[in-house]
């Protein structure tokens, strides 16, 4: 069992990466049944079913684990890709007037560029980053 302090003595949980984690629990795992092996009682053995019932639920975990990884690097794809198409479509913005509700009231500008940080698209007018969210009117190009 993994403690609150990690697979490592003394290494937080988040610092370990899950295929050390699994790497570790499957080294502790093969120590435990050789133990359990070499220290049985050879009159009442450990019985075949209780050894494979084990066995396929550690590899269940790895699966689990080999999965989850699978799933995070695919959702990372899918997020760089869907910022990738967001910039794209916001570039046909550019040269437009827009009005933009901001603290001090509205405020009006031409989108001059573009840009999306932490996840946030926002449009750049006269040196000022207004986020997209808060765009109210977008107009034809400016002449």
């Amino acid at each position: 069992m993994v403690s609150a302090t990690g697979a490592v003595a003394g290494t937080p949980v988040g610092a370990i990466s899950s295929r050390t984690a699994v790497e570790s629990l499957q080294d502790q795992f093969m120590t435990l049944l050789l133990t359990e092996l070499r220290y049985q009682d050879p009159m009442d053995p450990v019985k075949d079913r209780e050894f494979f019932t084990q066995l396929a639920q550690f590899t269940q975990v790895k699966e689990t684990v080999s999965l989850r990884e699978t799933m995070d690097k695919a959702l990372e794809l899918l997020t760089v890709r869907g910022n990738a198409s967001l910039l794209m479509a916001a570039s046909n913005l550019l040269g437009h007037e827009f009005k933009a509700a901001s603290a001090d009231g509205e405020f009006r500008g031409v989108v001059e560029s573009v840009g999306l940080e932490s996840g946030l698209l926002y449009l750049v007018s006269g040196g000022r980053k207004v986020p997209l969210d808060k765009v109210t009117w977008i107009g034809g190009r400016a002449e």
